[in-house]
C-alpha cells in the first residue's frame, strides 16, 4: 500500500524528523490560501502514487499565493503516469545548500532491512546505483537491534556527510528506521534529505510503501488507503489475490505462475510488443477466476481486444465510398486522417492530422489506406511507425522501389501489411476492411487467400451459394511485393481456429504459390484446395497484375499446380469446380 508525500511526512513528523510547513490543497483557491498562511515561497506538488513528478512538470515553485493558485491550477487535472492529479502538497520552499539520499528498503538476498545514504540526492537512486555505485553507503542493521548509534555513524562517515550535519543525518537515519519497523514497511524513503544553507537537516520529500500483508494490523495505516480511478484494476487483483502490475502497453497478459508471466512479458516485447499488464492468477485457477483476471486485464482502454477500430488513410470519393459500406458492414470506423484537416468530420467520420495522433485519441488498430501511389509509402510508412496492428493497403500502382523500402520496415516492425492492390480483407458476419462486395460473403468455416481481387468476390459467391460459409478471407494483392505474401497469408489460416478448410487462389508470377504449398505439405493441420490463374498466359507478358506474369520456367502455372499436387492438394480447373472439392476435402455431401 502506497501513502501520499503529505501523508508520510505526518508519519515522519511524528516520528521527530524535520518537515517543510506544509498544507493539502483540493483547488487553486486552496492552494492559494495555504500559501498565504505559509506567508513564504511555497512549493506546489502534485499529490499522486507515482515517482517523476518533476519531469512530469508536477511540482512548480510559487513565489506568491497568486503563483501558487496558478501552479495548483496547471497541476490539478494533469495525467502523470496514467494517475490523475486530483489534490496538492503546497509547503514552504526549503533554502538548499545541497541534497542528499536517505532509504531503506529490504535485501532480500541478505534477509534483513537495507539503509542507504547518499550526497547525491534528488535523483532516480537507482541510477545512481548503476552508475556511481560507490556513491552510496549501505548498512544492513539487525532486525532485532535496529539501527544503532555507532551503525548510523559509519554510515555517515561512509557516505561523506558535512560533519556539520553528521549528527543530525545520524539522528534522522535512526528515527527514520523506527519508522520502518513500526510501520511494516517495504520502502521508506527520503529523497532528497535537504541540507538548507543555515545548516539544517529536514526531509524534502517523503515516500512510504506499506506491507499489504501486514494491513491487519496497521489498522490506523489502513485507513489512508486510497483507490484513484487509475488503480482500480490493481485494488480490484489485489482483493481476488491476485498478483498484479498495470503497464503501460497494450498486450494483456494473464498466466499461472510469476516466472511464466514474466517470462510471457519476455516474449511480447521480443515480438516488438509492449505489455500493458503483469498478472499472475495463481496456481489451480478456476473458470470464475480467469474470467474475473480477464474483467480486469479488458478493464483498461489500452488492451487492444478482439473489435477492430479502423482509421481510413485517404478519405477521397473512393475512400468516402468505401468507409460508408464498411460501416454499414458493421465495421468501427473510428477516424481518418489527413493533414490540415485534424478537427473536421467528413461524412460523420471524425479527421486528424496525422495517424498518431488518431491511433492516441481512437484506440485505432487497423488501418485502410486510400492515399494514391506516389503518396502511398509515406502513408503505409507512418502507420507502421504508429504501431497499427493491421493496415490494408487498396492502392494501386505503387513503384516497386517504394515497396521496398516499405517491405524493409515491417521486417522489424510489428504491423501486419496486406496489399497492396488488393480488396482487403473481411470476416464475414464481423467486420470487413476492404472494398469486397459483402452480399457475397457468409459466415462459415472455409478460409481463403487470392492475389485476385475480383475471384475474391467470385468464389466468396460460388462457396456461400454452395451452403460454405468463410471465416476469414484475405485479398493479398497482386503486385511483385506485397505485405502479406500467400504462404504468410496460409500460416494464419492454418492456425485459426475457426477455419476448417483453406481455399488457395493464385497466380502465374512469383513462386509465393509454391512455397505455400510447400508449406502446407509439411505443417497444414486442414485440409486445402487451390486454383491458379492465367494457365494460357504468354511467357513474358503482365497479364494486369504487375506481378501476374511468367518468365522463363519460374512462376509458371504448371509449376505452382504441381507444387500443390504433390503436397496432396486438389488443384481446381475452374472456380466453380471449388465449392465440390472443398466439400470432398471437408468429406461433406
Amino acid at each position: 500500500m502506497k501513502v501520499h508525500e503529505y501523508q508520510a511526512k505526518q508519519i515522519l513528523a511524528r516520528a521527530g524528523i524535520p518537515i517543510p510547513d506544509g498544507r493539502l490543497a483540493t483547488s487553486p483557491e486552496e492552494a492559494e490560501a495555504a500559501a498565504k498562511a505559509i506567508a513564504a515561497p511555497v512549493a506546489v506538488k502534485a499529490q499522486v502514487h507515482a515517482g517523476g513528478r518533476g519531469k512530469a512538470g508536477g511540482i512548480k515553485v510559487a513565489k506568491s499565493p497568486e503563483e501558487a493558485k496558478s501552479a495548483a491550477a496547471a497541476i490539478l487535472g494533469m495525467d502523470i503516469k496514467g494517475l490523475r492529479v486530483e489534490k496538492v502538497y503546497v509547503e514552504r520552499a526549503a533554502d538548499v545548500a545541497s541534497e542528499l539520499y536517505l532509504g531503506i528498503t529490504l535485501d532480500r538476498d541478505r534477509r534483513r532491512p537495507v539503509v542507504m545514504l547518499s550526497t547525491v540526492g534528488g535523483m532516480d537512486i537507482e541510477e545512481v546505483a548503476a552508475s556511481r555505485p560507490d556513491a552510496i553507503a549501505r548498512g544492513w542493521p539487525s532486525p532485532l537491534l535496529g539501527l544503532l548509534p555507532f551503525e548510523a555513524r559509519a554510515l555517515v562517515f561512509a557516505a561523506g556527510v558535512a560533519p556539520a550535519q553528521r549528527d543530525a543525518v545520524a539522528d534522522i537515519a535512526r528515527r527514520l528506521y523506527r519508522v520502518y519497523g513500526e510501520t511494516d514497511a517495504t520502502l521508506v524513503e527520503i529523497n532528497p534529505l535537504f541540507v538548507q544553507k543555515n545548516g539544517s537537516v529536514l526531509a524534502g520529500d517523503a515516500k512510504l510503501d506499506v506491507d499489504d500483508n501486514a494491513l491487519f494490523r496497521q489498522t490506523e495505516l489502513a485507513k489512508l488507503k486510497e483507490v484513484s480511478v487509475d488503480e482500480e484494476a490493481e485494488e480490484k487483483a489485489r482483493a481476488l489475490g491476485f498478483s498484479f502490475v498495470q503497464l503501460d502497453g497494450e498486450v494483456g497478459i494473464i498466466g499461472n505462475g510469476a516466472g511464466l508471466v514474466m517470462a510471457t512479458l519476455d516474449a511480447v516485447r521480443n515480438a516488438g510488443g509492449h505489455a500493458a499488464n503483469f498478472l499472475d492468477v495463481g496456481g489451480g485457477a478456476k473458470e470464475a477466476v480467469v474470467k474475473a483476471a480477464l474483467e480486469i486485464v479488458l478493464s483498461n482502454p489500452r488492451v487492444r481486444r478482439k473489435d477492430t477500430r479502423v482509421i481510413v488513410q485517404g478519405l477521397g470519393r473512393e475512400g468516402r465510398f468505401h468507409a460508408g459500406r464498411m460501416k454499414e458492414y458493421g465495421t468501427k470506423v473510428v477516424g481518418g486522417t489527413k493533414p490540415g484537416a485534424g478537427g473536421t468530420s467528413v461524412d460523420g467520420i471524425p479527421m486528424f492530422d496525422t495517424v498518431a495522433q488518431a491511433v492516441d485519441e481512437t484506440g485505432a488498430n487497423a488501418s485502410i489506406v486510400f492515399v494514391p501511389a506516389p503518396a502511398a509509402m509515406d502513408a503505409l510508412l507512418e502507420a507502421i511507425d504508429a504501431q497499427i496492428d493491421l493496415v490494408i493497403a487498396i492502392t494501386e500502382g505503387i513503384p516497386i522501389a517504394d515497396m521496398l523500402t516499405v517491405a524493409a520496415v515491417l521486417e522489424t516492425a510489428a504491423t501486419t501489411l496486406v496489399g497492396p492492390n488488393g480488396p482487403g480483407a473481411i470476416t464475414p458476419g464481423q467486420s470487413k476492411i476492404g472494398i469486397m462486395p459483402a452480399e457475397n460473403f457468409s459466415p462459415g468455416g472455409v478460409g481463403f487467400v487470392s492475389r485476385s481481387g475480383t475471384l475474391t468476390y467470385e468464389i466468396a459467391d460460388l462457396l456461400t451459394r454452395a451452403g460454405l460459409g468463410q471465416s476469414t478471407c484475405i485479398g493479398v494483392g497482386g503486385d511483385p511485393v506485397v505485405g502479406l505474401p500467400t504462404p504468410d497469408a496460409v500460416r494464419l489460416l492454418n492456425e485459426d481456429p475457426e477455419t476448417e478448410a483453406i481455399v488457395i487462389v493464385g497466380e502465374i508470377g512469383g513462386s509465393a504459390e509454391e512455397r505455400a504449398a510447400e508449406y502446407m505439405r509439411s505443417e497444414g493441420k486442414k485440409p486445402a484446395v487451390a486454383f491458379i490463374a492465367g494457365r494460357s498466359a504468354p511467357p513474358g507478358k503482365r497479364m494486369g497484375h504487375a506481378g501476374a506474369i511468367v518468365s522463363g520456367n519460374q512462376g509458371t502455372a504448371e509449376s505452382k499446380v504441381r507444387a500443390f499436387q504433390e503436397a496432396g492438394i486438389p488443384v481446381a480447373n475452374a472456380p466453380s469446380e471449388i465449392p465440390g472439392l472443398v466439400k470432398k476435402a471437408l468429406r461433406r455431401n
